[in-house]
């Protein structure tokens, strides 16, 4: 599983940071978002409290590993806001 944080209360919105990068970049984000929403941001392997978890070789494994991360933490529907990746990451 990916490391994540989750904070607020409301729906639930998902963040997932591009390459070269964290869940940290949405702190300016999060602050405004978790007023009226419970948001979860993920860290990518191979970046921040992903950092060793090894780096999938394709867009699908990483997609999968993204969407187990989701459910493991009990996210049935959520809303998911993917920065700088392929935007088919998580339609896989």
């Amino acid at each position: 599983m990916l490391y994540w944080q989750r904070q607020g209360t409301g729906p639930e919105v998902v963040l997932v940071h591009g390459f070269l990068g964290s869940g940290q970049i949405f702190e300016p984000l999060v602050d405004h978002l978790i007023h009226r929403f419970s948001v979860t941001t993920i860290d990518l392997p191979g970046f921040a409290g992903s950092y060793d978890i090894p780096v999938p070789h394709t867009v699908a494994e990483l997609s999968l590993m993204v969407t187990e991360t989701i459910r493991s933490i009990g996210l049935d529907r959520c809303s998911i806001w993917v920065i700088r990746l392929v935007p088919g990451l998580l339609l896989r």
